[in-house]
């Protein structure tokens, strides 16, 4: 294989993958159990089971991303000729054995951390088949079906007895984001007047930073500079750029900036996923390699489409 050839293909791989997205995936996984075990007072999670819950997230995610191009191909063939599939810089039977690969992969990671996280990335499977060959064109359906995957990925780490608690309800805001951000994504081949609906991911942004700025204050243990500094700084920047990205936006979807307020939505949730772990000096290298995600995913979204 040719340098060139060696080039267009792995090029082709990361756009298969929205490279730019790749980077927002784990952390909601990492910070559902980080905040269930400082809530339930087990103290924080092992760096371990944080690390193989968000790989599990991102093999499914993953495993999404794959199915749809699949899925996708005889009608891209037509409608987006530009893409790794149809232009051949990745071949189909190479994309369906990575997709066959990544299912027991994260089943397997997701076994490890525990079997309330196997049992819920089971469900998870089902939910993203759903979605790409059944419900993707289902504008309510879909944006529900999409909320919930994000939100169950939220919940992968944790136990059933606290979705009902603070976990649960930091998933519902997450699955109400994605849901709005999935509904505002199903316009962005077209112009279409919105109006304030593109206001709504970032108020369920500040919501959840509300939510993770109150468990700074309340938890014990979480020393004075996190509470006070940390927490609220990369809290604000994700609801910032949740803001930024739907001003842009002026209330009309047209596509170019809808497909960049899509990166941007996502991409502000990368600090409000690494607020979760500075909520423990014990999970906090985390928090910093997540954060770093965040100026990689910009980097990546300047070559990559995220939607």
């Amino acid at each position: 294989m040719t340098f060139a050839a060696f080039k267009s293909s792995w090029t082709g791989w990361l756009a298969l993958v929205r490279m730019p997205n790749l980077f927002t995936v784990p952390g909601d996984a990492m910070a559902g159990l980080a905040v269930a075990s400082l809530v339930a007072g087990a103290g924080p999670a092992p760096a371990w089971k944080l690390v193989a819950v968000g790989g599990a997230a991102l093999c499914l995610y993953i495993f999404g991303l794959l199915l749809n191009d699949l899925w996708d191909l005889p009608d891209d063939q037509f409608l987006r000729p530009e893409r790794p599939l149809p232009r051949g810089v990745v071949r189909p039977p190479a994309a369906v054995a990575v997709l066959l690969l990544l299912v027991p992969a994260a089943l397997g990671l997701a076994w490890l951390v525990s079997l309330q996280a196997f049992a819920v990335a089971l469900l998870l499977l089902p939910l993203i088949v759903l979605y790409n060959m059944l419900l993707k064109d289902v504008t309510p359906l879909a944006c529900l079906n999409m909320g919930a995957c994000r939100a169950l990925a939220f919940l992968l780490g944790v136990a059933p007895r606290e979705w009902l608690g603070v976990p649960g309800g930091l998933a519902l805001l997450l699955g109400l984001y994605i849901g709005l951000v999935t509904h505002v994504a199903r316009y962005e081949d077209k112009p279409a007047p919105l109006g304030e609906k593109v206001w709504g991911p970032p108020v369920a942004a500040l919501l959840f930073a509300l939510v993770i700025n109150f468990l700074a204050w309340t938890l014990p243990g979480v020393p004075g500079v996190l509470r006070t500094v940390c927490v609220p700084l990369l809290t604000g920047a994700g609801v910032l750029e949740a803001v930024l990205a739907s001003r842009r936006l002026g209330g009309v979807v047209q596509p170019a900036r809808t497909r960049s307020a899509i990166g941007t939505w996502l991409r502000a949730l990368i600090p409000l996923q690494a607020a979760c772990q500075f909520l423990s000096p014990q999970t906090l290298l985390l928090g910093v390699v997540l954060a770093a995600g965040w100026p990689l995913s910009w980097f990546f979204g300047r070559r990559y489409s995220a939607s």
